[in-house]
């Protein structure tokens, strides 16, 4: 019986017919391109994310196809990146994601760039047309801009107002004409814009922005669990995508806050607090750093739509959507000062209390010996701008929050760290430094508007 058990297990447990096993992924490294170099291929580069619904898809269907796997594995190496585990080549890609399929030759220029999810038919012709023609793609860097300028012009303020206006949703709220995402750094200029000073000659209008926006965004809050979902696919804020991401929940954090604190709105304070709610009782590890994500789909079998209709007792049975469990230093920094902003304006003990304990954690386990810190461990090679940037702003929100000067020593001392290890003198910040030997577009550093 036991041996008919085992047997009936090893066959539920095999790929479906005409379903190949995973291809062998190759870890992306320097050494990559030597690689490509010896073996005469190119590189394919897939890159995607633990909560992406069209990644998981691509991955179970184009990338098990076996003919598009005996044509991959003949001319390319296959690399699977997680856009989370690594900033700098996210931030480098992330107008192609995800998921993101880039192709490139062994000098580490780029041939192909595609977005989205790629079909097995097209995924084959793609592979043919790059090996037909292997011609590396135009370079489309953008300036630094004016060299030693480091504030904004009143035209240049006013020509930005003037598009994001322009992008408004006045009926709905948000902005664009395709997704709405709720924007944390456009609401929060709209609510700074809002403030009766005599610098803001129009405060109804972007009360009005902010206030429009931040109804719609409360579509995305999860009611049982609280969290905030990552967008909508309708206008009017009702088609939501369910990953959680704790940048979205940073966004939606500080932008109720801070409408709650010049408003007095209490439906603002009431969403900071049922955001919160999901970091406190779902994304704390053991050790009380914060987890990265949570998936939208509890599987194949179970999306999004199904499970988030179900109530809190019919959701903790069985499948819940997974959580990505990684301990990130950036992504606990957006934590920390989250949780650290909703206790000034609440007073509530246990909000400062997991900030403190997820900053203790972080500060011992991301560190590095350069006074940076590291995104997944504490590692030098690793360090990215990101991580340091949020550290310092966590360090700088518990310090508003306990007036323990630690805390202000801290953010000094990682923005003298910032200037020298990410810095670029011809205007800007990197991401990241490139490695020793980087190749093709990859020598050349990224910058993130947003860092």
């Amino acid at each position: 019986m036991r041996r008919l058990l085992a047997l009936i297990l090893l066959l539920l447990a095999s790929p479906a017919h005409g379903e190949a096993p995973s291809l062998p992924w190759a870890k992306w490294d320097p050494a990559l391109f030597d690689r490509a170099a010896r073996e005469d291929k190119y590189i394919l580069l897939h890159m995607a994310a633990v909560w992406c619904h069209w990644c998981h898809v691509m991955e179970s269907t184009t990338y098990r196809d076996p003919e598009i796997q005996r044509r991959i594995l003949e001319k390319f190496i296959p690399v699977r990146v997680d856009q989370d585990a690594d900033p700098a080549l996210s931030y480098r890609y992330e107008s192609w994601g995800w998921p993101a399929t880039i192709m490139l030759d062994k000098d580490g220029n780029e041939i192909f760039k595609r977005r989205g999810y790629i079909p097995p038919e097209l995924l084959g012709k793609l592979l043919t047309a790059v090996i037909e023609d292997p011609s590396a793609l135009p370079s489309a860097a953008l300036t630094d801009g004016e060299p030693g300028r480091a504030l904004l012009s009143d035209e240049q303020r006013q020509r930005i107002e003037k598009r994001l206006l322009q992008g408004y949703d006045k009926v709905h709220g948000g902005f664009g004409d395709t997704h709405r995402f709720i924007h944390g750094d456009t609401v929060e200029w709209a609510l700074e814009r809002s403030r009766a000073l005599q610098r803001n000659p129009d405060p109804d209008l972007w009360r009005d922005v902010a206030a429009r926006t931040l109804a719609g965004a409360r579509h995305l809050i999860d009611p049982v669990w609280g969290g905030m979902f990552q967008y909508s696919d309708k206008l009017d804020w009702t088609g939501p995508h369910y990953e959680k991401l704790l940048n979205i929940q940073r966004d939606a954090v500080r932008s109720y806050v801070l409408a709650w604190q010049i408003g007095r709105d209490p439906a603002d304070l009431g969403a900071a607090r049922d955001v919160a709610r999901w970091l406190m009782d779902f994304m704390r590890s053991p050790e009380g750093a914060f987890y990265t994500s949570q998936d939208a789909d509890a599987g194949p079998q179970l999306s999004g739509d199904a499970f988030y209709a179900r109530s809190d007792a019919e959701r903790r049975v069985g499948l819940q959507p997974a959580i990505d469990r990684h301990l990130y230093g950036r992504e606990n920094g957006w934590a920390i000062a989250s949780l650290a902003a909703l206790y000034d304006v609440t007073g509530e003990p246990a909000l400062l209390d997991a900030a403190k304990r997820a900053f203790d954690w972080t500060l011992a386990h991301r560190r590095t010996p350069n006074g940076g810190f590291g995104h997944g461990a504490a590692d030098d090679a690793d360090v990215h701008l990101g991580d340091s940037l949020a550290m310092a702003e966590a360090a700088q929100a518990l310090y508003r929050s306990t007036a323990e000067r630690c805390y202000l020593a801290l953010a000094a001392d990682l923005a003298t760290a910032i200037l020298r290890d990410h810095r670029d003198p011809a205007g800007g910040f990197v991401v990241r430094r490139p490695n020793p030997g980087a190749k093709g577009v990859l020598a050349t550093p990224v910058k993130q508007i947003d860092e």
